[in-house]
Order: structure tokens, then C-alpha cells, then sequence
């Protein structure tokens, strides 16, 4: 901005007198204060984007470029020259890299600048089939299959579960992974039967949730004798059988 000073004059033809008027101007700007890639799942809504600007008296901000149903929301910051922005995008937004041209408008001059939204994605699947289950206060290994789409192949995920509200595992891993082996520690607390394993994924800041069916059982053994009588040098057999009890679908004999 520049300040200039303006004389204006008044004069009757015989004499004059002057008196300073100061004029003060300002280029119309607005720039982005952070980064200009902004990650975003759909549907969701992105965190605090901040703008700074130049203008003089009354402003207004608007955005253009976003997908059907987006919408975009400013808030001015008391006392300076910033301004916030959220974009908020629906469901069944396709991941992909957006442009989109942030507009201030003051009086009858408009300036803009642009960022990009990327819209990313991600699901994790159901493990295999008979692997959802275990004895209370042991480990399961599970492996989930994960997808992301329009993420660099080293952005951390985070995953943390619980088993009937008690949290059960906390790990991160890279969004390249298709399939991810997890151990789940599942709590001693837990009765034999069904039970629904709840897992969160977070990425850049957002969250999804996923449940599971799980089975909780245990195991019971019998022998085929009680006792087993023996000479010196002979050899008998015994026969032990562990059943799975409480939805367990494993037996063994040995």
C-alpha cells in the first residue's frame, strides 16, 4: 500500500491556500498463508485453510471449481488481515487432484489465487473367513486388505481397535500396503460368544470406522483314560482331545 499525499487549493485569484488530503491505496490481493495442496476425503470436511489479504473497508470471499454439492465457508480473523476457509465436499466425490480459485472482492475489484484439493479414498476389507476368532487374554493375527487411491505411497496410516469398547492394538503403516497383518491383543476381560471387533483408520487427519463380527470361545481337553499302567520298557497310548467351546472352529487330538 502507499500513502500520498494530495493538496487541494483554494483561491480567490488573489490569494490561495492549501490544505493536505491523504489518499491511502492498497493492491486487492489475497494468498495463501500455508500449504496449496489441501487432502480431503468425501464425504468430509477440511480442516482450517488460512488466507491473508490486502484490501481497504468491507470484503467479501467466495470459491469457484468445486464439485457438485461442495460448499465453501469464510470467517474473517479479528484484528488482522487473514481470513479462514473450510471446504466442505458430499459423499461419491471421485479421488482426484480439484483446482480452486479463491476469489476476495472489495467494492468493484476482484482479486483471486488457487489451491488444489485432493480428494483421496480408502477401505479397509474383512480378514479371511475363520480367522475372526480367539481365546480371551491371547493374540489374533489377522490380515485386512487395504485400499487407498490418490495417496503418495508413503502417507502414515494409523489403526487402533477395540473389542467391545476396551482398546486392543495401536499401529501405523504405509497407505502403499494391500494387505496388513495385524495383531490383535484381545482382552482377558472378555466372556466366551459373540463380540464385534471395531477398527478406526485415520489418515492426514481423517477418520473411518469399521466393525467386524469376532468370536470369543475357548478350549476344554478330555483324555481318553484317566490312567495308563505301564512296564518297565513298555509303551501305551493316550489320547488327548482339545475341543473349542464358544464358537471356536478348530479341534485337535495329539
Amino acid at each position: 500500500s502507499m500513502n500520498n499525499p494530495i493538496y487541494v487549493t483554494a483561491t480567490d485569484g488573489t490569494f490561495a491556500q492549501s490544505q493536505p488530503l491523504q489518499v491511502n491505496t492498497v493492491q486487492l490481493s489475497i494468498w495463501g498463508a500455508g500449504s496449496s495442496t489441501i487432502w480431503e476425503q468425501s464425504p468430509g470436511k477440511t480442516p482450517t485453510i488460512t488466507f491473508g489479504y490486502n484490501a481497504l473497508g468491507s470484503h467479501s470471499e467466495s470459491c469457484a471449481g468445486l464439485p457438485a454439492g461442495a460448499s465453501c465457508d469464510f470467517a474473517d480473523v479479528s484484528g488482522i488481515n487473514q481470513v479462514n476457509m473450510t471446504v466442505t465436499l458430499p459423499g461419491g466425490v471421485a479421488a482426484g487432484s480439484i483446482p480452486i480459485q479463491v476469489n476476495i472482492a472489495s467494492k468493484t475489484y476482484t482479486a483471486n489465487t488457487t489451491i488444489t484439493l485432493d480428494v483421496f479414498s480408502d477401505s479397509l476389507g474383512a480378514p479371511a473367513s475363520g480367522t475372526t476368532q480367539g481365546i480371551a487374554g491371547s493374540t489374533a493375527n489377522l490380515t485386512f486388505p487395504f485400499q487407498s487411491t490418490n495417496l503418495p505411497s508413503n502417507t502414515q496410516v494409523g489403526l487402533g481397535c477395540a473389542m467391545d469398547g476396551v482398546d486392543c492394538t495401536s499401529i501405523s503403516f504405509a497407505s502403499a500396503a494391500a494387505q496388513l497383518p495385524v495383531s490383535i491383543n484381545l482382552p482377558s476381560s472378555l466372556t466366551t460368544g459373540a463380540h464385534t471387533l471395531a477398527i478406526t483408520t485415520t489418515i492426514l487427519g481423517y477418520s473411518q470406522n469399521y466393525k467386524f463380527p469376532f468370536t470369543i470361545g475357548d478350549l476344554s481337553g478330555s483324555l481318553s483314560t484317566p490312567s495308563l499302567t505301564l512296564k518297565p520298557g513298555g509303551s501305551g497310548t493316550v489320547t488327548l482331545t482339545v475341543t473349542p467351546i464358544g464358537g471356536l472352529v478348530r479341534s485337535e487330538e495329539r
